[in-house]
């Protein structure tokens, strides 16, 4: 018996990070990135040539949205590991797929973090995506300075809000086990805390004996080092007035 892992994020929630700690730190875990993303199939590179002679094309992408739950399962099948991870964001599939993949799961993780900084987060990715090829990790953003749009601020966060609202009272109504990581809380653990509660929660649902944690675990840096809003946006003075003056009086 295999077991699926699903990890349901929003775009800059840490994702990456928490893909590549699970990848290096539990050796029977094959972790995939992005299987549904839109523009690419971001699989495991392990399985690459693997899926490419399965599929018997190189458009991955294609396949996978031709038929999501038939590839997952393929893509399940084909893996030597016991316990195979992927995640999935609001634009991947429709949230009908979405809450089939749900119910295919052995185990949720819930990817959160305060929309504030996802909001500048993304926009900083966004605005890089026009120079370089990946913006989204291993890419000092620091320096960068976005421009702040409350109106699109606010349509960002109804959208972020009702996709975790819409899959966790899914999970709830459906009993079935989940964890949500809060970004915050969880970068204050060191890497043995996080491998830690990682294993103690996907031991809920899978045997104990394949969730051996290794001491090779590899991290990803944090793109933005600064904790002050001064060096994120440009026209700081309207975006403080939106906080103190609207947003935090809600």
């Amino acid at each position: 018996m295999k077991y699926l892992v699903t990890n349901i994020c929003y775009a800059r929630t840490g994702s990456n990070y928490f893909t590549k700690l699970i990848e290096t730190s539990f050796n029977n875990i094959n972790a995939h990135y992005e299987l549904f993303n839109r523009q690419k199939c971001h699989l495991n590179t392990d399985y690459l040539e693997k899926a490419t002679e399965i599929f018997k094309t190189t458009d991955l992408k294609t396949e996978a949205h031709k038929n999501p739950h038939k590839f997952l399962e393929k893509m399940i099948d084909m893996s030597s590991e016991d316990i195979i991870s992927h995640k999935l964001f609001p634009e991947h599939l429709d949230l009908s797929d979405v809450l089939k993949i749900i119910d295919r799961s052995a185990f949720i993780f819930i990817l959160k973090r305060n929309f504030i900084d996802v909001y500048i987060s993304k926009k900083k990715a966004l605005l890089l995506a026009e120079s370089h090829d990946n913006p989204w990790i291993n890419l000092d953003t620091t320096n960068v300075k976005i421009h702040f749009d409350k109106e699109e601020f606010k349509q960002m966060e109804t959208s972020f809000n009702d996709w975790y609202i819409k899959v966790v009272n899914y999970l709830i109504l459906n009993d079935i086990k989940f964890q949500i990581i809060e970004y915050d809380s969880f970068h204050r653990l060191d890497i043995h805390e996080q491998q830690i509660l990682i294993r103690d929660n996907l031991s809920k649902t899978i045997p104990i004996e394949f969730l051996d944690i290794s001491d090779d675990a590899e991290i990803l840096q944090k793109q933005d080092k600064s904790l002050d809003f001064k060096t994120k946006v440009s026209n700081y003075g309207e975006f403080m007035d939106f906080m103190v003056n609207e947003y935090l009086q809600v």
